[in-house]
């Protein structure tokens, strides 16, 4: 299980790192990326992989836009209250897309910059188990608005 999981980790990272340019005259370019996701404790998820893809253009020295669709699951344990009567257990995915804008500070070997993103996600959570002896099944389908910004 410990490397199944590096293993995942190193392929994901590979995949971050791959930037393919389409056709280099016109600056458009196809960037695969991996993602990994460890929440905390309190939300109940464990550790979760991804992977997406953009379609960009590079429309002058310091501006970029870029198209990009996502795609993260992860698992779900909901044992209630320290009670063994209660086990809920789930999954959950999302998907999503995103419209980012991209100001670079210079264009170099090290090219740093800032970012704004809009978009949608769709998450799709679905649990089964058992609650005093009785079998349970539930699937919720959410779609929310997204706002991403960093640097």
């Amino acid at each position: 299980m410990f490397f199944k999981k590096r293993m995942q980790v190193a392929i994901l990272v590979g995949l971050s790192l791959i930037s393919i340019t389409a056709v280099a005259k016109s600056d458009f370019y196809i960037a695969p990326f991996g993602s990994y996701l460890k929440p905390d404790s309190d939300t109940k998820a464990f550790d979760g992989f991804g992977a997406g893809l953009a379609l960009g253009q590079e429309i002058n020295d310091y501006l970029n836009v870029e198209i990009r669709g996502f795609w993260q699951k992860y698992d779900n344990n909901y044992a209630c209250c320290n009670s063994t009567t209660i086990n809920l257990q789930g999954n959950s995915e999302l998907t999503g897309g995103t419209l980012d804008i991209q100001w670079f500070l210079l264009r170099d070997e090290l090219s740093p910059y800032i970012v704004a993103a809009v978009g949608g996600v769709n998450t799709a959570y679905k649990m089964n188990g058992t609650v005093v002896g009785k079998s349970v099944a539930s699937s919720v389908d959410t779609t929310s608005f997204i706002f991403e910004s960093g640097v």
